[in-house]
């Protein structure tokens, strides 16, 4: 304590001529015992205080480089005095010791500032965790003849070898590449720090998506809480806002409607978590979406498209949650069904063409264009409907109140329109030729 407030006198007293707190008037009492004082009145005291910050730190800084304080001797000892081989045995191992202890610590602190699942790792780009990341090292400022060289050489080899499919190699080239950090130079510090080997989809990365699923988990349960969740949350428009590609995007959208035209999206609504949507897989078996949908407040007929594929930002998030992939199958679902820009996908055109035994539907017997017209007509007819709707739900309103799928309009009519060119494109197969098998 005494040694504190002596620096804090140092301080604020006179420093080479510089007064950070001074005296401007003493005090005189305007009564006093002393007879000499009587009749004079009295005076309150008076002080200047510098407010400039760069005074006071300028004033520390001088103050603790004083030569030959040991504040002085602390800030310019370097590394190589710090383990000066001169020392006494005893304080010389003692400071190795510290100085090893921190320089694991640092080491291993030096990883990927995030955390990423292995598991999805695997699954997702087919890498283990850590493989081919790179760790740098500044100067460690020893020779090979300095007594902590071995102890700290075998300990980089150690963490190095570590790494699956390093890039400083395996082996010898390992030891050879630690060699290189060790020069016999003075250094003010030693630096570690790491490069992640690859890129990685956010989607692994569990620090950033654990806490996204958590806070979801914990909000979706009411209608108030999804909405609060949600909350200028999104600054982009959907297309640029969910995780997937513009591919990816067209042919989910287009996939919903033809998994609706298919019979393979089933909907159930729950009067607290709103509606459910499943999917239909090709084994049979059903897949749902994100339940609840990530969608601020009640959810409209029309919007339905549009909730479904915002909901993939919480798919996401919550394979993280799960450890696995399995939130996203209702998507790679229709993903599947919307097939490209220029081919329709097999189980739609295997319905079209009816391709099965039986016809695609108990007691199809008609011919391929009539079932086209069916395709084509209910197709003109989701057109026909989007486009209504719409234009009543944007009716003499705020844009903050247009529906979600306005965002989106555009991609909404392409995809009906690349579905019924499709459809319309189909051609029936006849003795190694193929002609239209409706009407252009």
């Amino acid at each position: 304590m005494d040694a504190i407030l002596e620096a804090m006198n140092q301080q604020l007293a006179s420093f080479e001529g510089h007064d950070l707190v001074s005296v401007v008037q003493s005090w005189v009492p305007t009564t006093s015992a002393d007879p000499t004082m009587m009749g004079i009145k009295g005076k309150k005291p008076q002080f200047s205080m510098d407010n400039k910050v760069d005074n006071y730190l300028h004033r520390a800084t001088e103050w603790m480089s004083q030569r030959g304080t040991p504040f002085y001797a602390f800030i310019t000892q370097n590394l190589k005095d710090y383990l000066d081989t001169s020392l006494p045995p005893a304080e010389y191992s003692k400071r190795e010791s510290r100085f090893l202890s921190h320089i694991k610590t640092a080491f291993k602190a030096a990883g990927p500032l995030v955390l990423l699942d292995s598991g999805l790792l695997g699954e997702t780009h087919d890498l283990a965790l850590g493989q081919d990341d790179r760790v740098i090292v500044s100067a460690l400022p020893f020779g090979k003849d300095a007594p902590i060289y071995d102890s700290l050489h075998t300990f980089l080899v150690q963490e190095l070898s570590k790494i699956p499919s390093s890039v400083t190699g395996q082996g010898n080239s390992i030891k050879s590449d630690v060699d290189k950090f060790f020069r016999d130079q003075n250094v003010d510090s030693i630096e570690f720090f790491s490069m992640q080997g690859y890129p990685v989809q956010p989607l692994v990365m569990s620090s950033m998506m654990k806490p996204i699923a958590s806070a979801w988990q914990a909000q979706s349960a009411t209608a108030f809480g999804r909405t609060e969740f949600w909350r200028w949350a999104r600054a982009r428009l959907l297309p640029a806002a969910v995780p997937m590609d513009r591919e990816a995007f067209s042919s989910i959208l287009r996939g919903y409607y033809v998994a609706r035209f298919m019979g393979l999206l089933e909907k159930t609504v729950d009067p607290d978590l709103g509606p459910k949507f499943e999917v239909t897989m090709a084994t049979g078996a059903k897949v749902s979406f994100p339940h609840p949908l990530l969608h601020a407040g009640k959810l409209k007929v029309i919007d339905e498209p549009a909730a479904i594929i915002e909901s993939s930002i919480i798919a996401t998030a919550l394979c993280s949650a799960y450890g696995n992939l399995r939130p996203l199958d209702a998507y790679a679902r229709l993903r599947e069904l919307g097939g490209e820009t220029d081919d329709l996908s097999a189980e739609l055109e295997a319905l079209i063409r009816d391709t099965s035994e039986q016809g695609a539907t108990s007691g199809d017997n008609t011919a391929l264009f009539e079932r086209k017209k069916i395709g084509i007509a209910w197709f003109d007819d989701q057109l026909q409907k989007f486009d209504t709707d719409l234009g009543q739900s944007m009716a003499a309103k705020s844009i903050y109140d247009f529906p979600t799928i306005w965002e989106i309009q555009d991609d909404v009519r392409d995809a009906l329109k690349t579905l019924r060119r499709l459809v319309l494109d189909l051609e029936i197969a006849e003795a190694d030729t193929t002609r239209p098998a409706f009407g252009n």
